[in-house]
C-alpha cells in the first residue's frame, strides 16, 4: 500500500490525501502516515499515550478493587492491602480480556465498561488477592453484587426457568 501512495502522489502531486485514500481504499490519516515522515512519530506517541492510558486505568481499577469502591467504606472499614501489583494485574487481564460471567469480550481501553470482581466475596471470605480478582463487564458485576459465583449461576438459573427458558449445563 506504501509503494502505491507514494506512485500516486508522485505522478500526481496537487492531488489531497481524500482522493488517494479514495483510489488506494483506505483512510486519509493512512495516506497522510506515508507522505509525512512525522506522522509516524504522532502515530507511534498516540500508541504510547494509549498505552499509558490502559495502564493508568488498571492501576485505578485495582486501587478501587483493593479499598471496595467509595470513600464512604473505607471510612468506616478497615483497609485490607493486596499482595499484587497493577503490573501484575496488567498481565492476568490482557491475558484473558473476556468477563469470567458471561464470557463477552471486554475492550479494556473503555474503563467504564468493566470492573474487577471478588470472586468470593469479601462478605462471604474472600481477599484482595490476585487470584480471587475477576475481570467482570459493568452490568454482570452489577448484577452479581456480593453472591458466590454458584448463588449467582442459581440465581440466573431460576430467572430463565421462571421466564419458560429450559436450562442445561454443557
Amino acid at each position: 500500500m506504501k509503494e502505491k501512495i507514494l506512485q500516486i502522489k508522485k505522478e500526481n502531486p496537487t492531488w489531497g490525501y481524500k482522493r488517494i485514500s479514495l483510489i488506494v481504499n483506505c483512510a486519509p490519516n493512512t495516506v497522510k502516515y506515508y507522505l509525512h515522515p512525522e506522522e509516524k512519530k504522532k502515530s507511534y506517541e498516540r500508541g504510547c499515550k494509549a498505552r499509558k492510558n490502559l495502564n493508568h486505568i488498571l492501576k485505578r481499577k485495582k486501587d478501587n478493587f483493593n479499598t471496595l469502591g467509595g470513600y464512604q467504606f473505607r471510612k468506616f472499614s478497615k483497609r485490607e492491602e493486596s499482595h499484587f501489583s497493577a503490573k501484575e494485574l496488567k498481565e492476568k487481564v490482557i491475558q484473558t480480556p473476556f468477563c469470567y460471567l458471561t464470557g463477552n469480550s471486554i475492550n479494556l481501553t473503555e474503563a467504564k465498561s468493566y470492573e474487577l470482581d471478588h470472586i468470593v466475596p469479601r462478605s462471604k471470605g474472600g481477599t484482595n488477592q490476585l487470584e480471587n480478582c475477576g475481570l467482570a463487564s459493568r452490568n454482570a458485576n452489577r448484577s452479581k453484587a456480593d453472591m458466590s459465583l454458584e448463588e449467582y449461576l442459581d440465581l440466573c438459573q431460576r430467572v430463565l426457568k421462571y421466564h419458560g427458558f429450559i436450562v442445561t449445563k454443557n
